[in-house]
């Protein structure tokens, strides 16, 4: 979907005089209700946790929200997701190591960010994560499946959200924590740096099997 152009307001100066609203390229993310059942929770928490953590240069920004049409409007982040960047016979990625090293520094820092702000993403992968090859620079989208504060969890700590391939040894025992995203990241990274193929759920549910095995024994 290409950007539109919309005017948004930018914050007040020290003397509490508002900002006159600038035009900028903006994203609308429209939720459909018809085909999930959870795009409403999905929105809910999307906007919670948008607002929550504020404006970080990694983190896909927030300008407006409709709860009736349940639509976010976004700063629109140049680029392609992670996956995009793959050769399509081995399935590898094709970033330089210099490039994976510059997305690995800011999509940490955009973690650390978030994490501050007490709120675990729940999806860092490929698909959620914008490179702009131009200009260097990634941006963290989709936090549909964000949770805020730790208790904001429910009983056990534990939701069936997130994308399997991605999911920490934590996953097994239906705990979720801050550390479940560093561990998406670090399977993202060496996807990124060339050292595995795009994950897919195969992977996951071999990995999954084992471990239920071994823990039958």
């Amino acid at each position: 979907m290409e950007p539109r152009e919309r005017p948004v307001a930018e914050p007040t100066l020290a003397n509490g005089v508002p900002r006159k609203p600038k035009l900028c390229k903006v994203f609308v993310k429209k939720f459909q209700p018809q085909k999930d059942p959870r795009a409403l929770q999905h929105w809910e928490r999307e906007v919670e946790a948008l607002r929550h953590v504020g404006t970080h240069a990694s983190i896909v920004q927030i300008t407006h929200s409709d709860a009736v049409s349940l639509t976010i409007t976004l700063r629109w982040a140049a680029g392609h997701s992670l996956d995009h960047f793959i050769k399509s016979d081995t399935r590898h990625c094709t970033l330089t190591r210099d490039d994976a090293r510059l997305l690995w520094k800011q999509m940490s820092s955009a973690l650390a960010y978030t994490h501050s702000k007490s709120i675990i993403h729940d999806d860092v992968k490929p698909h959620n994560i914008v490179w702009d090859e131009q200009l260097k620079h990634a941006v963290l989208i989709d936090f549909g499946a964000a949770l805020v504060n730790p208790e904001s969890l429910p009983e056990g700590g534990w939701t069936p959200s997130g994308t399997p391939p991605y999911a920490p040894p934590e996953f097994f025992g239906k705990k979720k924590c801050q550390a479940g995203d560093v561990w998406a990241l670090g399977v993202t990274m060496l996807f990124a740096f060339g050292r595995i193929p795009l994950p897919t759920g195969h992977e996951f549910y071999r990995v999954f099997l084992r471990t239920k095995t071994s823990k039958m024994r």
